[in-house]
């Protein structure tokens, strides 16, 4: 519910700051993200899209600086990147990926705090080089043939943790006189999911060249 210091709906994900740990970042499913300091227990900034309405918060996380919030949402193609000391009605920066469910789609940011890894809908693992504008850059890891839902750095050595799955609706025929046909349509369903848990090793991200300067 709604309250005069706080926000609407259920809160459905949080980050502190590790910059100033008093600061607190939340998401809620009444389409909303807010700033809250902890000492004062009052809100400080609420986050919105002038442009377009936000679905419902599904993970807001700080930059390693702790002067951007990233924002995703529910069904929304774009992760919303905030600058905390300017306006916090729009986002500075929209980072592309794929999300046509409803099903919390994770991203993290780097030991760096260069570098955005984002799951994808598709599969596709997407990183970011926020040093250049939120360009995308080559990822380190192959492609996988389910939904990427979770990802994430470890803190000091080169591992990224992905975590792939989704629901999926049996493609089974429920009016059908062929037993071998249902059951053959059944196993191609199941194989076709990946429910796993990887872990790969990387050297480096691979970066674009900055633009050359003309002389």
């Amino acid at each position: 519910k709604k309250r005069r210091s706080g926000v609407e709906g259920i809160i459905s994900c949080f980050n502190v700051c590790k910059v100033a740990p008093n600061i607190m970042a939340c998401g809620s499913y009444g389409k909303s993200a807010a700033l809250f300091d902890d000492r004062e227990r009052h809100l400080l900034s609420y986050f919105y899209d002038k442009e377009k309405k936000m679905a419902g918060v599904t993970q807001v996380l700080f930059s390693k600086d702790g002067w951007t919030l990233f924002v995703g949402c529910r069904k929304s193609n774009e992760i919303l990147a905030f600058d905390l000391r300017v306006d916090s009605s729009a986002p500075y920066m929209r980072l592309q990926r794929s999300i046509k469910t409803n099903q919390k789609i994770a991203f993290d940011i780097d030991p760096s705090g260069r570098f955005l890894l984002s799951g994808d809908h598709n599969g596709n693992p997407k990183i970011y080089d926020l040093n250049q504008g939120g360009l995308l850059v080559p990822c380190p890891f192959s492609q996988f043939s389910d939904t990427v839902n979770g990802v994430e750095f470890h803190p000091y050595l080169p591992y990224i943790a992905v975590t792939t799955g989704q629901r999926h609706l049996s493609t089974k025929k429920a009016d059908s006189d062929d037993d071998d046909d249902d059951d053959t349509m059944m196993i191609n369903d199941v194989e076709s999911r990946d429910n796993s848990i990887s872990v790969f090793w990387y050297h480096t991200i691979q970066q674009h060249p900055p633009p050359s300067s003309s002389s």
